[in-house]
């Protein structure tokens, strides 16, 4: 099972049946690709865990964390205005907040008139309130990044960086605390307290409902209707082929005959007609 946990809610979740056989080109084992979907208001950063549903209770075994772009924008736009004013002076604006198609939203907001020279003394690689929001809110220590904003771009260098920022956060230890708790090893201690506060994978199971009852997995029958399908295929090719040599034979023999007869109907025209060949094809048919 699949699940996705987008800032503590759950957002997606799937079935996922392994298939062990060993891929006869590589020799390695098979790959499952899976498609998890999520609603289209989903976006940011999302915790994907993977659980093993074959035993009970169902434990996690993999985890790790994905971005995902987000495709609504708010665009903000101001109307004409004039460009200088007084100190003291009232200005009324007109602010229209637009979303990705060009459609007006509703929106409410808040504007503040600050010093332009301030402005330039402002650190240029701050993050947006969207970046805070989607990302910085969700890793540890952002403060550390010098400019978080880099990892949101669109080129291939940011998007390779962001990937392996978020496979080095929010990991946890899939570890089963009661068992550790009876090893009194320092090792053990320290699993149990790099584990606090932090909720469990199990736990986090729970708030997405995921269930025996939800997901039945009786039986995974993929390898014997596999080879029953290979065997059927290779029969029928075979089949097939057979169909093929027969239909080029009639074909062949078709033709000749047919051949033969336009050169015989050309020589009855060309040499006495009908009445001097007939009776020479009747002698020859019942010879």
């Amino acid at each position: 099972v699949l699940t996705a946990v987008c800032r503590g809610a759950s957002v997606g979740q799937t079935s996922i049946v392994t298939q062990p056989m060993p891929d006869t080109s590589t020799g390695k084992a098979a790959v499952t690709q899976t498609t998890l979907p999520l609603p289209p208001t989903v976006d940011g950063v999302i915790r994907l865990t993977l659980y093993d549903h074959s035993q009970q209770p169902i434990r996690p075994i993999a985890e790790r964390l994905v971005y995902r772009k987000p495709t609504r924008q708010l665009q903000l736009s101001l109307g004409e205005h004039e460009s200088e004013h007084s100190p003291g002076e009232s200005v009324k604006l007109i602010i229209q907040a637009n979303d990705e198609q060009g459609r007006p939203r509703p929106a409410v907001m808040g504007v503040t008139v600050v010093d332009s020279g301030v402005l330039n003394l402002a650190d240029e690689k701050r993050a947006s309130l969207t970046t805070q929001f989607r990302l910085a809110a969700e890793i540890e220590h952002p403060e550390d990044l010098e400019d978080i904003e880099f990892f949101v771009g669109d080129d291939a260098e940011s998007h390779a960086a962001l990937d392996l920022l978020l496979g080095t956060q929010g990991w946890r230890r899939f570890v089963d605390e009661a068992q550790v708790a009876q090893t009194e090893t320092p090792a053990a201690t320290a699993i149990l307290a790099s584990n606090a506060g932090e909720p469990s994978a199990a736990q986090e199971l729970e708030t997405t409902a995921v269930s025996a009852a939800e997901m039945p997995l009786v039986y995974d029958n993929y390898q014997p209707t596999h080879r029953a399908f290979q065997s059927e295929l290779l029969a029928m090719q075979q089949l097939q082929e057979v169909d093929i040599r027969w239909t080029g034979t009639v074909v062949f023999f078709g033709g000749a005959a047919i051949l033969v007869t336009l050169m015989l109907l050309a020589l009855l025209r060309l040499n006495g007609g009908v009445g001097y060949w007939l009776p020479m094809l009747g002698t020859a048919t019942a010879c």
